[in-house]
């Protein structure tokens, strides 16, 4: 394992420090790649274990329903076809949750990391390290994805009401001429029907019933008379012949059935009235409700009625709409407000330190060997927010004398750059309150004294605040500097390549600098040269 304090990870070209690294990585919750797997037959178990006992990372585990404990084993295990499964003290965990976790225990810097400085995102990000403003920033951009989701929110419903109202004055065309036809769902067309044509006819009707009834009843020889005559001849002659009794008692059921439908053609005559206005209602009406099955493909009044309603609550739900839209506007300026509050409490936090920052930079850079180099931090507001806050940022610096502070891509080389982010997080370190941050061979491009300098602010860090330092190094005087050294080499073990990683006494600590101060040839010279620094 490695000690508290700062440790150097020293090792030949090719052992395998990028495994150990890669190791690290995987256990942090980044991506895995099962093609450097060597054994496809058996999947890759990384774990690791953190002593959690000084870090208030109680929040994290009580948020996921994890169990905390002061030390946690993180495990991570990667299968031949690519999936990987993690684990929080034996729990599974998604990988979201693991990188979430891994991002509060660890901070791994690289030489490819030095091009991150030239991203807005993270000169804001050191910034507000440094400014201390984690639980602001915190605040903020939950206040920030509250005022987008309003938005969106809004934004939903103006689209919905866009569409809505494209059509709504159709709608509501529609739905008056319904309202106007006051429709009745137990209405039947049939019947209205049947009440047109007897007014349209009601003249003619009355005329042709008074002669029926007239013929029928009211002549001498009407048809009511000449069937009694016929059933008085015929009941005479009945009781002599069963089959005339027969057709006599037929003939007088005639008659009485006759009897029965004239009583019903005197009460229909009665009923028939001749009123134009009635007729002019009733042939509009059935005009008005024709038109309106032929406009929406219909065949009862019924179904109107139903198109009705749901026009109706259609338009109820566009005037809903509007409403929640007046709601929505409103809710989402109280949010803005809110967000914008504390967008500008971070301006205001980020704008006080930035001289701070700039003259700490600029003394680490000095102790460098860089004492000419300036750091200038540029900011300025903008109108409007963003999950970062309202700042617009702009590292500028300069290396040496006469030369005009810039912009970091077009003044900076790749030596310059990693000096000055180096002093970036040996500057933030203390206000990072991250258990371990691992500087993956940034010292190189630097030697002598400058590589010294390099090696005690290394060990400083960790005297600052109660951060793990680990570095991967090339250089004996980073190597000196560590609490304790680490050493990676490569075995062959059974006709099969290994990447061992140990941890060396002082006597073989005093034989890896010297060789790495003389190469592989070690001399007294070197051996004694060793054995200073380790004790500088």
């Amino acid at each position: 394992g490695f000690e508290n304090g700062y440790t150097s990870v020293t090792g030949e070209t090719g052992a395998g420090k990028s495994i150990f690294v890669g190791a690290i990585s995987l256990i942090l919750g980044e991506r895995a790649d099962s093609s450097l797997l060597t054994n496809k037959e058996e999947k890759c178990i990384v774990e690791g274990e953190f002593d959690l006992s000084r870090f208030k990372l109680d929040d994290f585990f009580n948020k996921n329903d994890l169990d905390f404990n002061k030390t946690a084993i993180i495990r991570r295990e990667i299968n031949t076809n690519g999936r990987s499964r993690s684990f929080i003290n034996d729990t599974p965990v998604s990988l979201t949750q693991l990188k979430q976790l891994g991002n509060q225990l660890f901070d791994i810097h690289s030489q490819n990391q030095n091009q991150k400085i030239n991203e807005k995102s993270f000169q804001l990000k050191i910034l507000d390290t440094f400014s201390n403003n984690k639980k602001l920033l915190a605040e903020y951009k939950l206040a920030f994805s509250d005022y987008i989701n309003q938005k969106k929110t809004l934004d939903h419903l103006i689209d919905k009401a866009k569409n809505n109202r494209s059509d709504i004055d159709y709608k509501h065309f529609l739905l008056n001429e319904l309202n106007e036809a006051n429709l009745n769902k137990d209405e039947k067309i049939d019947s209205i029907e049947d009440e047109l044509k007897m007014l349209a006819n009601a003249e003619d009707i009355s005329i042709k019933l008074s002669q029926a009834i007239e013929m029928s009843e009211d002549s001498e020889y009407s048809i009511v008379n000449l069937f009694s005559q016929l059933n008085s001849l015929l009941q005479t002659v009945a009781k002599f012949s069963p089959k005339i009794e027969s057709v006599s008692e037929r003939t007088e059921s005639i008659l009485l059935e006759f009897k029965d439908c004239l009583d019903d053609l005197n009460k229909i005559g009665n009923d028939i009235v001749h009123d134009p206005q009635r007729l002019k209602f009733v042939r509009e009406r059935y005009d008005i409700i024709q038109s309106l099955f032929r406009k929406h493909s219909l065949s009862s009044v019924q179904s109107l009625v139903e198109l009705q309603n749901k026009l109706s609550i259609e338009l109820n739900e566009v005037n809903d709409i509007e409403q929640h839209i007046v709601e929505c506007k409103n809710k989402l300026e109280s949010k803005y407000k809110k967000a914008l509050k504390l967008a500008q409490l971070l301006s205001d936090n980020r704008l006080n330190t930035c001289s701070k920052f700039e003259k700490e930079i600029q003394s680490t850079l000095s102790l460098l060997g860089m004492s000419e180099a300036k750091l200038k931090v540029k900011l300025s507001c903008s109108d409007t927010i963003n999950k970062y806050g309202m700042d617009d940022i702009m590292f500028l610096f300069s290396a040496n004398k006469g030369i005009e502070i810039s912009e970091l891509t077009k003044v900076a080389s790749g030596g310059e750059l990693s000096r000055l982010m180096f002093s970036i997080k040996s500057s933030i370190a203390s206000k990072m309150n991250l258990p371990t941050i691992l500087f993956d061979e940034i010292d190189t491009g630097v030697s002598g004294e400058i590589a010294h300098k390099i090696g005690r602010l290394m060990k400083k860090m960790t005297l600052d605040s109660s951060m793990q330092v680990i570095s991967i190094t090339h250089l004996p005087q980073v190597a000196a500097m560590g609490t304790s050294q680490m050493f990676v080499e490569k075995k062959i073990e059974d006709n099969s390549t290994f990447t061992h990683i140990r941890t060396l006494t002082s006597e073989e600590r005093e034989v890896e600098i010297a060789k790495m101060l003389s190469g592989e040839q070690m001399t007294k010279v070197s051996l004694s040269n060793a054995r200073e620094l380790l004790a500088s």
